[in-house]
């Protein structure tokens, strides 16, 4: 992260809409991230997430997560 911002040897910049994806409700676990496909600079391409916060939360308090590299 660097200004809030996803960041991977460069600021990424987002390339797909989000995908919602929830899981654990069956099991009272509850998971539900936001991924979107990204790219860096080099025009390398990056899966990334971050979890869905409460309106309650601020924006600023979201982080990002890398969950994968494309090949």
């Amino acid at each position: 992260m660097r200004k809030h911002r996803p960041f991977y040897g460069s600021p990424l910049r987002m390339v797909s809409p989000g995908e919602r994806i929830e899981a654990g409700w069956f099991d009272g676990e509850l998971v539900t991230r936001d991924y979107f496909v990204a790219q860096g600079d080099d025009q390398s391409c990056f899966w990334i997430y971050r979890e869905r916060v409460s309106s309650r939360d601020a924006e600023e308090d979201q982080r990002w997560f890398l969950h994968g590299l494309f090949g």
